[in-house]
């Protein structure tokens, strides 16, 4: 169960990545804030990096959230011998 949590948040944190592109996303943030002083710079990145971290937090915590109950509903059809079509029908 541990080694299936940790590949489903390792997947979708590679996924996250690739979407976000933070490379591309470093350069945008430079040309966007031009006009500012390099202390206003640093404290909107603090508050950017800030509200990614939340943000991250809330989607990592309902992706485990959701491994975690459909491990224990696997559990619970492998207990009462179900078989994989009763899994995958959602009749567990």
């Amino acid at each position: 169960m541990v080694e299936s949590l940790i590949s489903e948040i390792l997947f979708g944190f590679t996924g996250l990545i690739s979407i976000i592109n933070p490379i591309g996303v470093a350069f945008v943030f430079l040309d966007r804030t031009a006009s500012l002083t390099a202390e206003e710079r640093t404290a909107l990145a603090r508050k950017i990096a800030i509200n990614v971290v939340c943000v991250l937090l809330v989607a990592f915590s309902s992706v485990r959230r959701s491994c975690i109950s459909s491990a224990f509903r696997w559990r619970r059809c492998a207990s009462a011998a179900a078989s994989r079509s009763q899994w995958a029908a959602g009749r567990c």
